[in-house]
C-alpha cells in the first residue's frame, strides 16, 4: 500500500457515508461535468448502493481513499460487469483541495493490485463522459486504451456522449521451454562457446526488487471531519489528472 494514500472498503456504516458525502460535496466541478448544472452533489447512500440493472448488490465494492487518516476520495467498482472477466470502474474521485499531488495515480496502482487478485478477472474497463474527457491523459498513463466510439448519454439537464477505455490484466506468456533436440543443440553451442576467448566482457542483466509489504488498514477517525493540509504538489502530475470520473454503467457494445 502506498505511503501517500491508503484505502479501505466502505461497508455502509453511517460514519463512513457521512465522510463519503463530504467528499461528494467537495467536488462541484465534477458534479457539473457529470450531473449537469441543475443537479446537486450525488447522495452517498446512492453511490454506495447503486448497481447496473441485473447486477446483485454484492458485486459492487466501494473503497474510501484516505490521506492523513481522512477520507479524501473514493472509487467504486462492479465485479463481473459487463461480463464475468471484467471489473468496471464507476467513479474515481479525489477531493478538489488535494488534487494534483498524485493521490489518484497512487490509489489506482493499489486498487489495480487488488483487482488482479480477483479470480477470473482479466481486464478493467471505464467509461468517460465527453464533458469530462480531459481525464483521458490520466487513464492513458495508467495503461488504458480506447475501445469504443461515443454513444449518447443523458443525466438531468446534462446531454453529452460517453466512450469506453480498457486495460488488460493478462500477464505476458512465458517463453516455451526448449524440447530435447533444442536443448542438445544449445548444449553443443554452449560447449563450443566456452572454448572461445570472449572479445569483450559479457553484459550483466540488472534486476530490481519488488517490495510488497503486508497491507494494513488505515487508522480511521469517525468523528466530525477537520480541515487537512493538502499534500505537496508533484509537478509530474498534471492538474486535474487525479479526478477522473465516470457515472454511467453501460455496455460498450451498445455504442455506435
Amino acid at each position: 500500500m502506498s505511503d501517500l494514500i491508503s484505502y479501505k472498503e466502505i461497508t455502509g456504516d453511517p460514519a463512513e457515508l457521512k465522510e463519503l458525502q463530504t467528499v461528494l460535496n467537495s467536488v462541484p466541478d465534477f458534479t457539473r461535468r457529470s450531473r449537469g448544472d441543475e443537479q446537486g452533489p450525488a447522495n452517498a447512500e446512492e453511490v454506495f448502493r447503486q448497481v447496473p440493472e441485473g447486477i446483485a448488490p454484492e458485486f459492487k465494492v466501494v473503497y474510501g481513499l484516505y490521506f492523513n487518516h481522512r477520507m479524501v476520495g473514493y472509487i467504486d467498482i462492479i465485479k463481473g460487469y459487463p461480463d464475468d472477466r471484467t471489473a468496471f470502474i464507476g467513479n474515481l474521485v479525489i477531493a478538489e483541495d488535494v488534487q494534483g499531488a498524485g493521490l489518484g495515480s497512487e490509489a489506482m496502482k493499489d486498487i489495480e493490485k487488488q483487482i488482479r487478485s480477483w479470480e477470473g478477472c482479466e481486464r478493467i474497463r471505464i467509461g468517460i463522459l465527453r464533458t469530462n474527457d480531459f481525464v483521458q491523459n490520466f487513464w492513458r498513463k495508467m495503461g488504458f486504451r480506447k475501445i469504443s466510439d461515443s454513444t449518447n448519454y443523458e443525466s438531468g439537464s446534462l446531454k453529452t456522449k460517453i466512450f469506453f477505455m480498457e486495460k488488460s490484466l493478462k500477464a505476458f506468456a512465458h517463453p516455451k521451454s526448449p524440447g530435447p533436440a533444442q536443448q542438445s543443440s544449445n548444449n553443443q553451442n554452449n560447449n563450443s562457446n566456452n572454448n572461445r576467448r570472449p572479445n569483450k566482457k559479457p553484459h550483466q542483466n540488472r534486476s530490481g526488487r519488488n517490495h510488497n509489504p503486508e497491507r494494513q488498514q488505515p487508522h480511521h477517525n469517525q468523528d466530525a471531519l477537520e480541515p487537512i493540509e493538502a499534500p505537496v504538489r508533484d509537478q509530474q502530475h498534471e492538474a486535474g489528472e487525479t479526478a477522473p470520473a465516470v457515472v454511467h454503467y453501460q455496455d460498450p457494445q451498445d455504442a455506435e
